[in-house]
């Protein structure tokens, strides 16, 4: 997110007169958002509709005066300091950084909104459930010159931030106004940082920040809650937040040359954390995925060092399907190897191989930024492919609807100590 951020400032500032339209970095529309809680509604088993419409958020009309003095207490000219777990100190109104400052913009004008779980807004509401609706400000903004609006979100509990939002760029149009579409960060945001994940009364915060473009760029002014904060009960938290948690794979030990495998579709090339990727994505799962029993003969005991070669068969492995695939290993915590592996010719042998693939977790720059650390927990024998056969039978009569070549196969081969 900061490459872009630094990215489009360097563009901006080179092209000075020619900045017309800034391109926008936000959060999903909120009917994206209620779509994909919408998909996560089995999970909630506390919540059973939308929080009633009732009462009115009370919104003032206008912006507090403006500041010739300092910037507002607790903020200078960072939208970066606002973070997880730090005390909310900070002053609603406009702090202008130059005298010229007003010249710049009109006064932000816009409503929070409620999308509920079928689609609806609501602009007058006092709470919802978590994962059953999303709140947004959506508003506009008059600029005049070439300036640059971002946008943060904060949500505050008991005086504590406990949600905050990417910075945005909002979308300018070329008629000299700037469209102003901020989404509330959701239940559960900063973690385990108390209080966010309990139910209750949180209030958010919208903090602009305006910059000038071009020869002479730098910030015009900072805009904390235009026409007010807005001040919620939300319920249904707890559940909200357990159904987001990762699920740790259901694993079962190996039983002689017998191992779980699971079938799932690849990780991204670029991770530099498989095992953390699949998890959070709720792979691999029981239940979830396709789950089979896989035998290979002559994997070495895991130690607190992974054994070279990993696997020393008496037989040859020739007509097994996994010996023509790239393979590597995946650990839960520490490094493994830099490099992947492949079954020699023989084909009774499978050990590290600089000619062999280098598994995902080593590409990018995933080495030079993660010092060796000892292997433990889980380790999986990830080998890039499927046996299609092997799941057709122990899946008979299921129609198998994916794309195959997509998928790999994670082999539990035990726990690393």
């Amino acid at each position: 997110m900061s490459g872009l951020r630094d990215n489009l400032e360097h563009w901006a500032l080179a092209h000075g007169e020619q900045v017309a339209t800034v391109v926008t970095q936000r959060e999903s529309s909120a009917r994206q958002a209620i779509r994909a809680r919408r998909r996560n509604r089995v999970l909630v088993t506390a919540a059973t509709a939308i929080a009633a419409v009732v009462g009115v958020v009370a919104i003032a009309s206008a912006i507090p005066g403006v500041q010739e003095a300092p910037p507002a207490q607790g903020l200078s000219r960072h939208l970066s300091e606002l973070v997880c777990g730090e005390p909310w100190v900070v002053e609603s109104g406009t702090t202008q950084y130059a005298e010229d400052a007003g010249t710049y913009f009109d006064d932000p004008r816009g409503d929070w909104v409620l999308t509920d779980d079928d689609g609806e807004t609501h602009t007058d509401f006092s709470g919802y459930t978590a994962g059953y609706g999303a709140v947004s400000w959506q508003g506009e903004i008059g600029l005049h010159g070439h300036v640059t609006v971002r946008e943060r979100m904060v949500a505050v509990k008991l005086g504590t931030i406990v949600g905050v939002t990417e910075e945005q760029y909002a979308q300018i149009r070329d008629q000299g106004g700037a469209d102003l579409d901020a989404y509330a960060p959701s239940p559960g945001a900063c973690g385990d940082t108390p209080p966010g994940n309990s139910s209750g009364r949180v209030t958010y915060h919208l903090v602009l920040q305006l910059s000038r473009v071009g020869e002479g760029g730098g910030p015009v002014a900072t805009i904390v809650d235009p026409g007010g904060p807005l001040t919620v009960d939300i319920d249904g938290v707890e559940a909200y937040v357990a159904a987001q948690r990762p699920t740790e794979p259901d694993l079962h030990s190996p039983v002689g040359d017998t191992y779980q495998a699971f079938v799932v579709p690849r990780p991204s090339a670029q991770s530099c954390t498989p095992y953390d990727d699949m998890v959070e994505a709720g792979e691999p799962t029981v239940g979830n995925h396709l789950e089979y029993t896989l035998t290979i003969p002559g994997v070495q005991p895991l130690g607190a060092e992974m054994t070279d070669p990993l696997v020393s068969s008496t037989t040859s492995l020739a007509d097994e399907w996994y010996t023509h695939l790239a393979s590597w290993l995946v650990v839960q915590e520490g490094s493994i190897s830099e490099s992947g592996m492949a079954w020699d010719d023989s084909v009774h042998v499978l050990a590290e191989s600089d000619d062999a693939p280098a598994p995902p977790a080593q590409k990018s720059n995933c080495v030079e930024t993660f010092e060796y650390v000892m292997p433990s927990g889980s380790v999986f024998l990830v080998i890039d492919g499927i046996d299609l056969d092997a799941v057709n039978d122990a899946y008979p009569g299921a129609s198998i609807d994916f794309d195959v070549a997509a998928m790999q196969t994670w082999v539990y081969l035990g726990e690393a100590s």
